[in-house]
């Protein structure tokens, strides 16, 4: 559901334009942390069928860096429907995670206009 959402809202050419002058660019550079929690599903489980590596293609690579946030960052949070001693571990780890979000470095891909 969040990924047709951004599809539409962040559409090339319907909210953001390709634009090289930094003086009238609208979008600000800007960090990224994306923390989803996989279903339950563990991580040595994910590794071995290849979708860490699918979602960080999909997700950092294409939908996050298509949009020019630099630097980039997936946190999965495997596990998420584990015992509640683990959900509280994933949620300090979330925590600490956004505690530790790089600053935003410069890297224009577009404008946006809403």
């Amino acid at each position: 559901m969040m990924k047709g959402w951004v599809d539409r809202v962040w559409t090339w050419g319907w909210a953001c334009d390709q634009l090289d002058d930094l003086d009238v660019s609208l979008q600000r550079p800007r960090s990224d942390l994306f923390l989803p929690p996989p279903a339950g599903e563990r991580s040595d489980e994910m590794e071995e069928r290849g979708y860490t590596k699918a979602l960080e293609t999909d997700w950092i690579d294409g939908t996050f860096g298509y949009f020019g946030f630099s630097p980039r960052k997936l946190e999965l949070l495997n596990g998420s429907t584990g015992s509640l001693e683990r959900r509280k571990g994933l949620l300090e780890r979330s925590y600490r995670a956004g505690l530790e979000l790089a600053e935003p470095q410069l890297r224009l891909i577009g404008s946006c206009s809403f």
